[in-house]
C-alpha cells in the first residue's frame, strides 16, 4: 500500500491540514500540554509534521511506507523533523513524547481489537501527556463508501475508487486504480488495494480503558462538536489512566 499512491497523495487530498493543526493546538492548550515533543504515527507525506514544526513543536514522524517517507523527507528538509520507518504494531524504542498523534484514519488499518490494544499499550509506554487519534466511522465506511464507486479526473492525475463492504467483518475493501501523468502525453497506471476496519464507538471506549487510558473527549471530526449518527470521522483525546 501507498507505493504508487504516495506520488499523488497530496494532489488528491482534500484535507485542510492547517485547520486540523489549529484544532489540535487548541486541544494541546486546553489540556495543558507542557512540552513540545510530538510523535506523529503514520505521518504519511509529512503534512502535519510540517504544520507542527512551523508552530514551534518538535515532531517526530513514523510511517511504514518508504515512498510516503521519501515525500515527507523532501517536504520537511530544514525543519529539524526526525523520520523513522516502522510498523506501528511493532515500534522501535523512540523515547518519551509529550503527545502522540495518529491521524487520517490510520488506526482503521489495524486488523482487530487485539492489534489496536497492542499499539495503545506501546504508546502508553512512551509516557505522553496526551493521545489524540481519529477513526473513520462505521457510518462512513459502511454507508458512504459501502459498495460504491467513485472517480476523479484532474489534469495530471485521475482515479477510479471501487469499494466493497463486508458487513460480517466490518471491513471496507478499496480497489484503487490511478493514472498519473509522467510525461506530456504519457500517463502511468498503478493499482492498490486498501482495507479499513470499522470499529464501534463503545469498543474504542472499552479498549482505551483496558490499555490504561482515560478518555477525555470524542469529537465530530476536527471540531468541538459532539459525534453524530452520521459523523464521517471521530477524533479521540485520551490521557494516561
Amino acid at each position: 500500500m501507498y507505493q504508487g499512491l504516495a506520488s499523488v497523495y497530496d494532489r488528491l487530498s482534500t484535507i485542510d491540514h492547517s485547520a486540523w493543526a489549529d484544532f489540535l493546538e487548541h486541544l494541546f492548550i486546553t489540556n495543558s500540554l507542557s512540552g513540545k515533543r510530538i510523535l506523529d504515527l503514520a505521518c504519511g507525506t509529512g503534512n502535519m509534521c510540517r504544520e507542527l514544526a512551523q508552530r514551534g513543536y518538535k515532531p517526530v514522524g513514523v510511517d511504514l511506507s518508504e515512498e510516503m517517507l521519501a515525500m515527507s523527507e523532501s517536504k520537511l528538509r530544514g525543519l529539524g523533523v526526525s523520520l523513522y520507518r516502522a510498523d506501528m504494531r511493532c515500534l522501535p524504542p523512540l523515547g518519551q513524547f509529550d503527545a502522540v498523534l495518529c491521524l487520517s484514519d490510520s488506526f482503521n488499518y489495524l486488523n482487530n481489537l487485539d492489534e489496536f490494544k497492542k499499539v495503545l499499550l506501546s504508546i502508553r509506554g512512551m509516557q505522553p501527556q496526551l493521545l489524540i487519534f481519529d477513526l473513520n466511522t462505521p457510518y462512513y465506511l459502511g454507508q458512504v463508501l459501502g459498495d460504491n464507486t467513485f472517480h476523479q479526473v484532474e489534469e495530471d492525475v485521475a482515479y477510479i475508487w471501487e469499494n466493497t463492504y463486508d458487513e460480517v467483518n466490518s471491513l471496507c475493501e478499496m480497489q484503487l486504480t490511478f493514472f498519473a501523468r509522467e510525461e506530456k502525453d504519457k500517463f502511468v497506471r498503478f493499482d492498490e488495494v486498501h482495507a479499513e476496519k470499522a470499529f464501534e464507538l463503545g469498543e474504542i471506549k472499552r479498549l482505551l480503558l483496558d490499555a490504561g487510558w482515560q478518555l477525555v473527549s470524542v469529537h465530530d471530526g476536527y471540531s468541538p462538536n459532539q459525534p453524530k449518527e452520521d459523523s464521517f470521522r471521530w477524533l479521540f483525546l485520551a490521557i494516561p489512566g
